[in-house]
């Protein structure tokens, strides 16, 4: 008769075994089949453990019955190598398991003490450059004792309301809170070029909250919050005279 073997993290197989066979001598030929190792089986029918010492009759096994096969050296932890954001950066190892998933690391690395992060920013976890996605396991990413995984803080995007002169137009744009209004010129450009944005020819300045904004100054040096109100105004800012 043929038993068919699922193991949790390898392709199924079948093994024919004899109707008389014990737990233990089914084991013994998984092993000669597959190089699983006895001490290594843990195998698993209608939710129950199969004892070594029962036998096809007294485990209810028939013909194609479905045996999970659990793997002792398949389960093992990793230990990661965590590089945390800390002013002074360090490297933490952190024991996980396989099957778990960088949403749990990222939680793992929240709760520890020494790494001493804020709660309220976001952690993005990364393997050779790559943002490590929450739903997929460390088995999909192939990792292995010693990974460096690199710890970073997500950086915020801030949704702002660009208004033209006379209040013609009011956008949407997402900007780094980061970024210097360089980048919000380049923005207004390309909403000109696409949506035809008023610009004005003669040049033209950003004033947020009635104030002058510095273009060489970052949003979040301007305290520019969430849906705020940045105003095109025409002309030209001239620098200070020495």
């Amino acid at each position: 008769m043929d038993l068919i073997f699922n193991p949790k993290k390898r392709p199924p197989f079948t093994i024919e075994v004899g109707y008389f066979d014990t737990v233990e001598e089914i084991k013994q030929k998984v092993e000669k089949y597959q190089g699983v190792p006895v001490s290594d089986q843990t195998l698993i029918f209608n939710g129950h453990v199969l004892p070594d010492d029962g036998d096809i009759a007294s485990c209810v096994l028939l013909h194609n019955s479905h045996i999970n096969l659990i793997i002792a050296s398949d389960e093992k932890p990793v230990f990661l190598r965590v590089k945390i954001p800390t002013p002074q950066p360090h490297i933490i190892n952190i024991e996980m398991d396989m099957d778990d998933t960088p949403l749990k690391l990222r939680n793992n690395i929240l709760t520890l003490e020494m790494a001493n992060l804020p709660a309220n920013r976001p952690l993005v976890l990364s393997l050779d450059g790559q943002e490590l996605q929450d739903d997929r396991t460390f088995e999909e990413y192939e990792v292995s004792n010693g990974t460096e995984i690199d710890v970073r803080f997500r950086t915020p995007i801030l949704m702002v309301i660009v208004q033209s002169m006379c209040e013609t137009m009011k956008i949407p744009v997402e900007v780094n809170p980061e970024d210097d209004l360089a980048e919000l010129r380049k923005d207004c450009e390309r909403l000109k070029e696409k949506m035809n944005f008023p610009l004005p020819e003669e040049g033209y300045f950003f004033i947020h909250r009635q104030a002058v904004m510095d273009e060489e100054m970052s949003f979040r040096w301007h305290n520019v919050e969430e849906a705020d109100t940045i105003e095109v105004f025409a002309g030209r800012i001239l620098p200070p005279q020495s």
